[in-house]
């Protein structure tokens, strides 16, 4: 390489370009960018058969990235283990790589991030819905996955080199060189409606020759290793094979609790339409509301763990419109179930069934959807099936909810509860389809238990 570049031809080129550089006031950066090592992982294989697995796809690569911040440097001189003639050397233009786009979407399962997502994850061996070389089903597709995945790119370094002609100083359009990126994937369930995991992972790539479009390509093959690192930890592979010790908690870890419950009742609800609404009320939680229902006397309360968040109290507005304070006394997030209480006596809080329901029996929806003016709203339905859910058991029906109803009771033909209200399936071309958690698990996943 010495000899190479003692050549009269050669140094003199070399000293033209220099000269031509520095006349036109080039500054160069000599500094490379630290790009944060990234360690390998624990990973693991999926052993299940696709038909077996989880279903899984893209929602969406969206850069949380602000708008002028460095996200790489051309440094000159070149870069350990890449190659490149005359690396960077002409060009104050050349010093730094700007993220010049703020916050914005790079794609989905139909964009180049949605191809190299979907080859990655296919490779691996996961069900991955929505193939975004399929013109006219993927869309289709995508939308009956169980789980969305978003990812979310929060850093981005990179040290690039850009090749320098020999003859006349010019940029030539070829790139090599290194780039990284961290990224947050969010899973959400499509039945539960809920994150049900965070992971952030890293990715590294590295382009030793030369090539057009370079630092395109190395920041899609970083994204490529993070989505790697993604499918092939432990956390995602437990998910996506449905092992049961995945599952978080199924019962609340305190103590079992005994309350007086109202025994069950055969009248039909029509005979004591009053009383039963009376039972019923809406849950307010800072700008937002839920519903919820009387279970005892001594003011004891069911509604979602969604509706009441992370809240200590809340906000109870009665039928009849009084509103009173409610201490939230325990929760399950997994099971989306609350338990609160109200200072007060109530007279008639709603009795609860314990027989099994079966299809076609008609069945009530009580609550506040919505807004709060439309409280003590009813829908009528019929029990459409049973479903299990990744371990959770939930019942299906075509009785009207809306945002508003969760936390309200489902109810029998006499009034008694049966279920509670939880999530309606939202997509396109899907009516009716509430899920509601059975009420037996709802109290047996708070370790409530009758006197």
């Amino acid at each position: 390489m010495g000899e190479w570049m003692n050549t009269p031809v050669i140094r003199r080129v070399a000293l033209i370009v220099a000269a031509f550089a520095l006349t036109s006031g080039c500054v160069f950066t000599a500094t490379k960018m630290m790009i944060p090592r990234v360690e390998p992982l624990d990973r693991s294989a999926i052993s299940k058969p696709l038909h077996k697995q989880a279903s899984f796809a893209l929602s969406k690569v969206v850069a949380n990235i602000k708008r002028g911040t460095v996200i790489g440097r051309y440094p000159m001189g070149g870069i350990d283990g890449i190659e490149g003639t005359f690396c960077n050397f002409t060009g104050r233009s050349l010093s730094f790589l700007y993220w010049d786009n703020g916050s914005r979407i790079l794609g989905n399962w139909g964009t180049e991030f949605g191809e190299v997502f979907h080859d990655v994850v296919s490779k691996a061996g996961v069900n991955i819905k929505g193939d975004p070389h399929d013109l006219f089903k993927r869309k289709k597709s995508a939308q009956k996955a169980e789980y969305m995945i978003g990812a979310n790119i929060t850093k981005i370094a990179s040290n690039i080199c850009r090749e320098t002609d020999v003859i006349n100083g010019g940029r030539l359009n070829q790139f090599s060189g290194e780039f990284y990126v961290d990224v947050e994937w969010s899973i959400l369930s499509t039945v539960t409606d809920q994150v049900v995991f965070k992971l952030k992972t890293q990715g590294y790539h590295k382009q030793v020759k030369q090539i057009r479009n370079g630092p395109l390509l190395m920041f899609q093959g970083a994204f490529s290793n993070a989505a790697q690192n993604l499918v092939t930890s432990a956390k995602f592979v437990t998910l996506a094979e449905r092992k049961s010790d995945s599952a978080p908690a199924r019962s609340f870890a305190g103590t079992g609790l005994k309350i007086n419950f109202k025994p069950e009742t055969d009248r039909p609800i029509k005979s004591k339409m009053a009383k039963v609404l009376s039972a019923v009320a809406t849950v307010r939680i800072g700008g937002g509301h839920g519903s919820g229902f009387f279970i005892s006397n001594d003011g004891y309360m069911l509604t979602n763990a969604h509706v009441v968040g992370d809240s200590k109290k809340v906000g109870v507005v009665l039928n009849n419109g009084i509103e009173v304070p409610a201490r939230v006394i325990r929760k399950l997030k997994s099971r989306d179930i609350a338990l609160i209480k109200v200072g007060l006596h109530v007279p008639n809080p709603l009795p609860i069934r314990h027989k099994p329901l079966t299809r076609l029996e008609q069945v009530y929806a009580i609550g506040t959807p919505i807004e709060e003016g439309l409280h003590s709203t009813i829908s009528k339905g019929i029990v459409s099936g049973f479903r299990n859910f990744n371990g959770k058991k939930f019942i299906q029906s075509d009785t009207s909810i809306s945002p508003g109803n969760s936390g309200g009771p489902l109810v029998d033909q006499n009034g008694n509860v049966v279920g509670v209200s939880v999530l309606k399936v939202v997509t396109p071309g899907a009516e009716g389809l509430g899920l509601f958690i059975p009420i037996s698990n709802a109290l047996s996943a708070l370790k409530i238990k009758a006197k």
